[in-house]
C-alpha cells in the first residue's frame, strides 16, 4: 500500500509539473518590467534548459502528457482544451504541442516585459537578445541533438517569426529616429540652409544617444556572428540614408570641412553597431 501511495504521490507530481511550469513563465511577466535591464532574462534560460532535457526522457515525457491530456497544460487559460483523440503511438505529437505552448508562452512574458519597460528602445534590445537565445539554442544550433526534430513546423514558424519581428522592433525603435530626422523636409525655402544644418546636427546627437545606449545595453553580446548581421543590417539601413541627405546637401548647405566629418560619422556608426563599446 505505501508503494502504491508512494507512486500515485509521484505521478501527481509529474502531472503537475507540465501546467505548474507553464504557469511560472506566465508570472514572470508580471514579476519583472519597468527597469532598463536588457540581459537575459532567468526564465529564457530556465526554459531552454528545461527542453533541453527532454529528448533525454522524451518516452517518459509523452506518456504523462498523453496522461494528462493533450493542452490540458495550459492551466488558467480558461480556454475549453477540445477533446484529443491522442493515445499511446502519439507521444512525438503530444510533446510537439506541449513544445510550441512552452515557445508561445515564453514568447509572450516576453514581449509583456519588453513592452513595460519605460524606454521602448531599452525594451527592444531586450526582447531581441532573449529571442534571439531561444531561436538560436533552440532551433539553429541546439546543444540536444535531438531537440529539433520535437518541434513541429509551427513551433519552427514561430520561432522564426519572432525572431524577425524582434529584430525589426530593435531596428525601428533605435534607427529610424535617425532616418526620420534626415527624411524631414521642413524648414524649406527661407532659412532652409540653417533647417538643414539643423537637422544635420540632430542626427549626431540622435547617433550619440544610441551610442551611449548601446554602451548601457549589449546586443547579442555571445552571438558573434549574429551581431555581424546585424552591423551590416543597421549600415545599410542608415549609411545609404546618411549619403543620400548629405549628397543632396553638400554644394549649397555644407563647407568642405562640415562635410569632411561625413566619412569619419560612417566608421562611427559601423563602430556603433558591435555594441558602442568604442563610440
Amino acid at each position: 500500500d505505501e508503494l502504491k501511495d508512494g507512486l500515485a504521490a509521484l505521478r501527481a507530481v509529474c502531472l503537475r509539473s507540465f501546467p505548474e511550469f507553464l504557469a511560472d513563465v506566465k508570472v514572470a511577466a508580471m514579476s519583472k518590467g519597468g527597469d532598463t535591464s536588457t540581459g537575459l532574462a532567468d526564465f529564457t534560460l530556465t526554459t531552454v534548459n528545461y527542453l533541453e532535457h527532454i529528448p533525454e526522457v522524451e518516452e517518459a515525457v509523452g506518456s504523462v502528457l498523453l496522461a494528462l491530456g493533450d493542452g490540458n497544460w495550459r492551466m488558467g487559460d480558461r480556454m475549453p482544451v477540445a477533446k484529443s483523440n491522442l493515445g499511446p503511438g502519439d507521444e512525438q505529437i503530444v510533446i510537439e504541442h506541449f513544445m510550441y505552448d512552452v515557445i508561445n508562452t515564453v514568447i509572450t512574458s516576453l514581449t509583456t516585459i519588453s513592452k513595460s519597460q519605460k524606454r521602448p528602445a531599452f525594451g527592444s534590445i531586450f526582447l531581441l537578445n532573449n529571442i534571439s537565445y531561444l531561436h538560436m539554442h533552440i532551433l539553429l544550433e541546439p546543444r540536444t541533438q535531438n531537440l529539433p526534430k520535437l518541434l513541429s513546423r509551427q513551433t519552427q514558424d514561430t520561432l522564426n517569426s519572432n525572431f524577425r519581428t524582434a529584430k525589426a522592433e530593435y531596428f525601428n525603435a533605435n534607427f529610424m529616429p535617425l532616418l526620420q530626422t534626415l527624411s524631414d523636409e521642413t524648414g524649406g525655402g527661407a532659412g532652409g540652409g540653417t533647417a538643414t544644418k539643423e537637422r544635420f546636427t540632430k542626427f549626431f546627437d540622435l547617433f550619440e544617444e544610441v551610442a551611449e545606449r548601446h554602451r548601457m545595453a549589449r546586443v547579442l553580446e555571445d552571438d558573434i556572428e549574429g551581431k555581424d548581421t546585424v552591423v551590416e543590417e543597421v549600415v545599410k539601413l542608415v549609411v545609404p540614408t546618411l549619403q543620400r541627405f548629405t549628397q543632396k546637401n553638400r554644394e549649397k548647405e555644407f563647407s568642405k570641412s562640415e562635410f569632411s566629418a561625413f566619412s569619419f560619422f560612417i566608421i562611427k556608426i559601423r563602430a556603433c553597431s558591435y555594441d558602442c563599446v568604442r563610440c
